[in-house]
């Protein structure tokens, strides 16, 4: 049972508000000339003194309102138990760390889905430490995994599993056998098609056991084309349109979020593209999603408890 402390605790978490401005404030707002100091405050948190229910009901509705503005994204999981989600290529340099890191940032944080980052390997020890300090610091459980501890990641119920399949020193073929070793649901596969250098990812993609869950991304670096998969296809790389998601992500010269600052997410532009990725990439495993912002309704009837979820606190 969640005791009022912890509630509080929370609820203060996702208003972004100090336990210091809670005690100004409620002083602010009294009519009696006396200050509610920290120190009650304090005694709230710790559960040393009973927490007062008309602060927690205001607080309740100040979360009410900001997710009423903010709006926030249900998935309905329908029949699905869970969801494993490799994001990796043979080639390296195609961005798959970041984007392996955006999308459990956005499968938390916009969607309140409980994500395992997981990578396997190690070929930039210190990108790595970089990724899993900052997803960590997001409540994202980030671990790095040996080839032979990847077949033990498998995901919970109603849960995603994003395993970065880093490159490190393996042939195309192995990246394959290591990504077999999983019964995923979806490999997503960053490159640039606009290049000639596509060997490395033909080969993975051949050897992989389901190429019919597979999707490819157009992950551009500086030269844009909007005619990437017949220029995939001159290459001789056999694919079916329906592989290929049907928008171009650019790639930044910039990590997606800011890790070693304010852990904010560098750019709007960059936030919204892996939105509308993760958006596509719930369709392809069957998934629909909702905005709650839609449901008015809804959302005055939920509990303290429920906006927290909501809010993914």
């Amino acid at each position: 049972m969640t005791t009022n402390s912890a509630l509080l605790r929370r609820t203060l978490e996702a208003l972004g508000m100090t336990s210091a401005a809670l005690a100004r404030l409620l002083s602010e707002m009294r009519d009696d000339g006396k200050e509610t100091g920290p120190g009650t405050v304090s005694r709230w948190l710790n559960g040393v003194s009973a927490t007062d229910p008309g602060v927690m009901g205001w607080l309740r509705e100040l979360l009410r309102n900001k997710v009423r503005n903010q709006g926030v994204a249900r998935i309905d999981w329908g029949l699905t138990e869970s969801v494993l989600l490799i994001v990796g290529n043979a080639k390296g340099g195609v961005g798959s760390s970041c984007l392996a890191a955006g999308l459990a940032l956005i499968a938390t944080e916009s969607f309140n889905q409980p994500v395992r980052h997981i990578r396997l390997g190690v070929h930039n020890h210190d990108e790595s430490e970089n990724f899993q300090k900052l997803l960590r610091s997001r409540k994202i459980a980030s671990d790095i995994v040996s080839f032979e501890q990847l077949a033990n990641c498998t995901p919970h119920e109603k849960e995603f599993v994003i395993v970065d399949l880093a490159r490190a020193t393996m042939t195309p073929e192995e990246l394959a056998r290591a990504a077999s070793q999983l019964p995923y649901d979806l490999l997503l596969v960053p490159a640039d098609f606009t290049s000639g250098d596509i060997h490395a990812t033909k080969r993975f993609f051949q050897s992989l056991s389901k190429p019919d869950s597979v999707a490819f991304l157009h992950h551009t670096g500086w030269k844009v084309s909007i005619d990437f998969a017949r220029f995939a296809r001159s290459r001789e790389f056999a694919l079916w349109e329906k592989q290929f998601i049907n928008f171009i992500f650019p790639r930044s010269t910039m990590p997606p979020v800011d890790w070693e600052g304010s852990g904010k997410w560098n750019s709007d532009d960059q936030e919204a593209l892996y939105t509308e990725l993760f958006v596509e990439l719930l369709e392809r495993v069957g998934l629909r999603y909702e905005q709650l912002r839609s449901c008015g309704p809804e959302i005055e009837s939920l509990t303290l408890e429920q906006l927290l979820q909501a809010a993914g606190h």
